[in-house]
């Protein structure tokens, strides 16, 4: 992409949204095969206005492009094992093939775990041992091929059994030396904030088709639920399991979510749970124009009269939004929009002004506006991703003993004083 717009931001974030695409794409033509096109329309909806999406694709990393091959690799595969068709087969191969590129056995295990419990569930035998799985073995094998070569020409064996094993499973035996104790359940709260505005109705949804498969005593037509819970709950399970967690490590699951959020909404009708989803996305909507009214007005004032304009006018129109629409919509829309809203403040007005406390970008600009020589810059005692990006050079490490001549050293205090000490 650098190769293609040059050294930007825009360069930088673009794989990663164009995969969000493909994810929210595949989330809707999903839902669409197992309800309806207006519950694919909606879960696409849910997860392409979450938290989640929002802050993964401004704070870039692999599991955006994970998220995006699972539920494409999940919603191939399910084409294929109801039409036989070789594109989906191949499609669905493929994109298992690129979520383990970009995070490993995950982006095979969850498909598997979705996939084989809907099979399982239906006693569907026949497409269990489907000799043709093999082929697609083939396929994931064909694609991983180059890069395990050159994880065994770098590291040895080490190289492809840390990818295939230690960063994943290694996490859950022990094996792994990434631990941060986060508890088990760190995903737990980490979902309640990650997929607001919906992550309440997200679990009154997922327990209530639970309950409802097993009140069925497991009939068969529940299957399609079945699918979106397995995809869900058992790689949540997994996950919390690890003994080194971050946040987004979870969001592969959420497309899941947000399809048995959006089934869900559309078939209950039970006007008190209703009021009460309502209220309480009311106050999710006030609390995303408190914080707005604190970031703009008392942490960092805000200048921009069109952003002003924007502000206000949204929030009128999301006001109407609220009082005017009717059934699931009234849940969605007004919430959506508000955090939709709040984000857009924060990506044009907080996060500028938070980025100008970020020593490292804040020292490559500098670097560019005075025209410092790049290839006397040296790093000591730290590193500094953001400055080589924004400084569009990269800095090697260097020690006191070795500084000679014209210098410029990007180091902490520590490191300061001792070049300071040694004269």
């Amino acid at each position: 992409m650098f190769k293609l717009f040059g050294v930007s931001n825009i360069a930088y974030k673009l794989p990663s949204f164009i995969f969000t695409l493909f994810g929210v794409y595949a989330t809707y033509a999903l839902g669409k095969k197992l309800y309806t096109k207006q519950t694919g329309q909606i879960a696409a909806l849910m997860l392409y206005g979450c938290q989640a999406w929002y802050s993964f694709n401004n704070d870039v990393r692999t599991d955006t492009m994970l998220a995006a091959s699972v539920i494409m690799a999940v919603w191939a595969l399910f084409e294929y094992i109801d039409t036989k068709k070789w594109l989906h087969f191949i499609t669905g191969f493929t994109f298992v093939a690129l979520g383990m590129l970009s995070k490993g056995p995950l982006g095979l295990m969850v498909p598997a775990l979705a996939l084989g419990t809907y099979l399982l569930y239906k006693r569907d035998f026949k497409s269990i041992f489907n000799p043709r799985w093999l082929i697609g073995l083939g396929i994931i094998g064909i694609i991983l091929a180059p890069m395990v070569y050159g994880l065994y020409q770098q590291y040895g064996k080490e190289g492809p059994l840390f990818f295939f094993w230690t960063q994943s499973f290694g996490r859950i035996t022990g094996e792994n030396v990434w631990k941060n104790d986060a508890g088990y359940f760190f995903f737990v709260h980490t979902y309640l904030w990650a997929f607001l505005p919906f992550s309440f109705v997200g679990l009154w949804a997922w327990g209530s088709k639970a309950i409802r498969i097993v009140k069925s005593k497991m009939h068969i037509n529940f299957a399609n639920d079945v699918l979106l819970l397995a995809g869900f709950t058992l790689p949540f399970i997994a996950l919390s399991m690890s003994q080194y967690k971050l946040p987004h490590y979870i969001f592969v699951v959420f497309p899941f979510i947000a399809l048995i959020s959006a089934d869900w909404l559309l078939g209950f009708i039970w006007m008190p749970l209703y009021k009460t989803f309502r209220a309480l996305h009311l106050v999710i909507n006030i609390t995303a124009f408190i914080l707005i009214g604190m970031f703009c007005l008392w942490f960092f004032p805000l200048q921009n009269v069109l952003l002003w304009i924007v502000i206000v006018v949204s929030a009128i129109l999301i006001m109407l939004l609220f009082i005017k629409i009717t059934g699931a919509l009234k849940i969605i829309l007004p919430s959506l929009f508000a955090l939709c809203l709040f984000n857009l403040v924060m990506n044009a007005h907080v996060y500028p002004q938070l980025l100008k406390y970020h020593s490292t970008s804040v020292m490559a600009h500098y670097v560019v506006d005075k025209q410092i020589p790049v290839d006397k810059i040296k790093y000591y005692h730290v590193v500094g991703h953001a400055f080589d990006f924004y400084a569009r050079t990269i800095v090697v490490p260097t020690t006191p003993d070795t500084l000679q001549g014209d210098v410029w050293l990007v180091t902490d205090e520590a490191g300061y004083n001792e070049v300071k000490a040694k004269g």
